[in-house]
């Protein structure tokens, strides 16, 4: 195995609690730990989003604690499911996971993120500008190139 593997989960369920169970339940059959999780729900506004990313995250830290992966909440509708989880699992036992409050960083040398958002008031470019403007700061404090 590399250090990490990638597996995609779906839920036909059309409510995001009931969605989040069927797919925690998929996810925790895996035999690894999962560090990063981005789910694609079907939110058509941006009122409906902020409700569905507020209860997966709720929902997430319950299931995990202080173990939750990184989350990433996606309102793009999957093709062939209404809910879509893509995870990135690792094996604990041979790297070394440091939890942040937006990323992860496995091994000192990868980085990994989830829960870096901005406002959906804000225009697609102010968001973008956000975004990589923060991204930016966490590659150089933790010394990436």
């Amino acid at each position: 195995m590399s250090i990490f593997e990638y597996k995609i989960f779906r839920s036909n369920a059309t409510e995001i609690g009931t969605a989040l169970q069927e797919l925690f339940a998929q996810i925790d059959s895996a035999s690894l730990t999962p560090v990063r999780l981005v789910l694609f729900c079907n939110a058509t506004t941006n009122e409906e989003y902020a409700h569905q990313r507020l209860l997966a995250e709720e929902l997430c830290q319950k299931h995990y604690a202080e173990l939750s992966p990184m989350l990433a909440v996606i309102a793009q509708r999957p093709l062939d499911a209404e809910f879509e989880a893509e995870v990135t699992f690792v094996d604990a036992e041979s790297v070394k996971i440091t939890r942040n409050n937006c990323y992860i960083t496995l091994n000192n040398k990868i980085l990994l993120s989830g829960t870096l958002y901005a406002s959906t008031s804000d225009s697609i470019t102010a968001q973008s500008d956000e975004i990589f403007q923060r991204l930016g700061d966490i590659l150089q404090n933790e010394g990436f190139e």
